[in-house]
């Protein structure tokens, strides 16, 4: 159970990594990428924000 999640964890880990050096050439190579790096990872992180507090709050459907 515990060896799991430890795999589990190491395996995000590791996508975020990716992820992170994936995107550091874009930022060093040109500020226009970066800028528009940056607005897409702030849009994405909103609209999961958005899905969550649909998910924990949901919508009351009119009677």
């Amino acid at each position: 159970m515990t060896n799991n999640t430890h795999i589990n964890r190491f395996i995000a880990n590791g996508v975020y990594t990716l992820v992170i050096a994936l995107s550091v050439p874009l930022i060093v190579t040109s500020n226009a990428n970066a800028c528009g790096l940056f607005s897409y990872l702030t849009k994405a992180i909103e609209s999961t924000q958005n899905t969550a507090k649909l998910a924990i709050h949901p919508p009351t459907p009119p009677y």
